[in-house]
């Protein structure tokens, strides 16, 4: 689970509070607090006159000091101007007002579904399934990580996705070519845990909840990590000791990796293969409405963008047509 953010003082405690109020994720609030907190370094002046000269500033800063990519740009320009809006009250411009010169924000084209498979080729292990799910599933990088043996619904098909981005819980498919391996990679990581328990290990934190539970709740098989991290760390709390979730950074490597051994003249991210799938399945004729819960997006216009260029599919369900699965 993500830490939550510390923030120093008694203004950035403000904010974080006006986050929570306002339903933000902790990976969000934990990226807002630390661009804000850098905002008001580059620009130490008092806060009533900070403004849309100074964000500016701030933005050409990245762009020409730092050379930030087009995505963290974005992420820089929506805490100030969650900052400006729901903490100082005076909102910003548009973004596109506030964004430097020749600027363009652009998902480039989709992967096709050839390309998709040439990167599935050359992975392995779980980082093979990670990709599966990306792809065959819609699920985002963290939430993939977050899933626990109980969220996999193997009679069914589905995958319940109970943290995802803003907090909002969502099924998705369970891909019908990742069900086999990962009832392998589960039966592994059975007896891996239950190893841990003899040697006085296998808890987890538990997610949020507001009814109590015992203790004994962290040991127990179906709360495991259905991806954990290799090592076992010790709890600074005298607690049982315990696996976090696999982080982030190996499948984003080993996912890109992929992608240049399949000989692509492009970068495929964790999100590329997420795309992908939407753009496919909107190409051989799903719902946009029921796509759009699938994949967890707030606005349709997140959804319809993905509509352009593809083939139908068939790899990510098996034998089936994309429109024939759950």
């Amino acid at each position: 689970m993500p830490k939550a953010p510390r923030p120093r003082g008694p203004f950035l405690e403000s904010v974080l509070r006006r986050m929570r109020e306002r339903g933000l994720g902790a990976r969000t609030q934990e990226a807002y607090l630390r661009w804000i907190q850098r905002f008001l370094r580059f620009q130490p002046r008092p806060l009533h006159e900070l403004g849309e000269p100074e964000v500016q500033a701030f933005v050409e800063y990245l762009v020409e000091e730092l050379d930030v990519s087009h995505s963290t740009r974005g992420q820089a320009l929506s805490a100030l101007s969650f900052l400006f809006r729901q903490v100082l009250l005076r909102p910003l411009g548009a973004s596109r007002q506030l964004a430097p010169a020749g600027w363009r924000r652009s998902a480039g084209a989709p992967l096709t579904h050839e390309q998709v498979q040439a990167v599935l080729i050359e992975l392995r292990g779980q980082h093979r399934l990670i990709a599966e799910l990306l792809y065959g599933g819609g699920l985002r990088i963290h939430e993939c990580l977050q899933l626990r043996v109980k969220d996999l619904d193997f009679a069914e098909g589905l995958v319940h996705v109970r943290d995802g981005t803003g907090r909002h819980r969502r099924v998705a498919v369970l891909p019908t070519s990742a069900r086999e391996p990962l009832q392998q990679h589960l039966s592994w990581l059975r007896a891996q845990h239950a190893r841990d328990l003899r040697c006085h290990a296998g808890a987890v934190p538990l997610p949020a909840s507001p009814l109590p539970r015992p203790p004994a709740a962290a040991l127990k098989w179906e709360w495991q990590w259905v991806f954990p991290s290799r090592h076992v760390q010790d709890d600074p709390h005298g607690g049982p000791s315990y696996r976090r979730a696999l982080h982030a950074s190996a499948p984003q490597r080993a996912i890109r990796r992929a992608g240049q051994l399949a000989g692509l003249h492009r970068a495929v991210t964790c999100t590329t293969l997420r795309n992908a799938i939407a753009a496919h399945q909107l190409e051989d004729g799903r719902d946009l409405r029921r796509l759009r819960n699938l994949r967890g997006h707030r606005q349709a216009s997140s959804t319809r963008r993905h509509s352009r260029l593809l083939d139908c599919i068939d790899g990510a369900y098996g034998s089936q047509p994309s429109h024939a699965a759950r």
